[in-house]
């Protein structure tokens, strides 16, 4: 996490912000986190580490740079708020999201990235990134919905 937060405060200086306190203990409880997290549940983080002064709009402020300095990624996975995730020496991966209980799945499918790259090149464009996210009911929430519909179907 040294090297992140090294990269954090050199990028800070680049742009002419400061480097506040507020903002590295922010940086910091964001970076340890291994997790898709809202910025919610960093400001739960923080009260429940002491840090109750630390305010909306900083962790708001912070979580943005930390993405413009690629250290986050962010996406909306449906429900309409921002949820991020490490993104320093994380290798590229796409989503399975549960609809019911909002589990999110990492996984890496090399088909499907030759795939992209193959429909993309027969279109003459040159793929710099993508999201990839597949929306259904995980495992346990087909399982649960099956067993209410059995239930339902006796009475």
């Amino acid at each position: 996490m040294r090297e992140e937060l090294a990269a954090f405060r050199d990028f800070l200086r680049r742009r002419g912000l400061k480097c506040t306190s507020q903002r590295m203990r922010v940086a910091e409880r964001v970076l340890q986190r291994r997790d898709h997290f809202s910025a919610e549940a960093v400001m739960d983080d923080l009260r429940r580490g002491g840090e109750a002064h630390a305010s909306k709009a900083t962790v708001y402020r912070t979580l943005v740079l930390l993405e413009e300095c690629r250290l986050l990624d962010s996406q909306d996975f449906g429900d309409g708020f921002r949820s991020y995730e490490p993104a320093w020496g994380v290798q590229h991966h796409d989503h399975l999201v549960c609809l019911s209980c909002r589990r999110i799945i990492e996984f890496t499918d090399h088909d499907i990235e030759r795939s992209q790259e193959r429909v993309a090149n027969s279109h003459g464009f040159r793929v710099t990134s993508h999201i990839h996210r597949i929306f259904g009911y995980c495992s346990d929430c087909q399982d649960s919905t099956h067993e209410a519909r059995q239930r339902n179907s006796r009475s």
